[in-house]
């Protein structure tokens, strides 16, 4: 796939693409429910000439450009139509909050990755940064207590599947302090849940 950005410098360039990228991958996600990640970004300078016309001078300003050539992991096999409507969504993405885009980086990464654990880590993360959001972060409550409050309210948890002994929040702290794991793929399935739906609620807004 090939699209074109204008920068100041091959730095900027990158740093351009590789938000829309994030943002076309987020698109791909939310149009197709498939995850995909990006393997490279090349840049190959262009140039691009303007013709600048008045009644009494007449100049062509050169400038450097830059385009980047993107390779997406999954063909997806998707209909011109198709991909030009994810195109639009990714730049109706770009203007979302950065918490939201980096709440769908960690929650793709997370459908990407196979191992049960490390899966529900990426899960966790993105729910945190939903949940920071969301505003349920701010506050003079323990770290616990917004986070049970989050997990009520977002995924529909009773109190003590949130926060109780053995509480999707319990297994999580055991998971991250002690490296406790046995327990916490019982929980994967509910976080999985939670995230797809909070997805899809943010899907419904676009």
């Amino acid at each position: 796939m090939l699209f074109t950005v204008k920068a100041d410098s091959d730095r900027e360039a990158k740093i351009k693409a590789e938000k829309f990228v994030d943002s076309l991958c987020t698109a791909v996600l939310l149009s197709t429910n498939i995850a995909v990640s990006v393997d490279s970004i090349d840049i190959v300078g262009v140039r691009e000439i303007h013709e600048l016309k008045s009644e009494r001078m007449k100049t062509i300003k050169i400038h450097g450009i830059v385009k980047i050539k993107d390779e997406v992991s999954v063909g997806l096999g998707l209909s011109e139509t198709h991909i030009r409507n994810i195109v639009k969504i990714a730049v109706k993405i770009e203007n979302f909050n950065e918490l939201i885009s980096r709440f769908f980086r960690w929650y793709r990464w997370a459908l990407l990755e196979e191992d049960p654990i490390d899966r529900f880590i990426k899960l966790w993360i993105a729910f945190e940064i939903w949940a920071t959001y969301k505003g349920y972060k701010s506050g003079k409550m323990s770290e616990k207590a917004k986070m049970v409050n989050a997990l009520v309210k977002e995924c529909g948890f009773s109190e003590e599947e949130a926060g109780g002994k053995d509480g999707i929040y319990s297994m999580r702290s055991a998971l991250f302090h002690s490296g406790a794991y046995d327990k916490v793929l019982n929980k994967l399935p509910q976080l999985e849940k939670c995230l797809a739906t909070i997805v899809s609620k943010v899907k419904q807004t676009i």
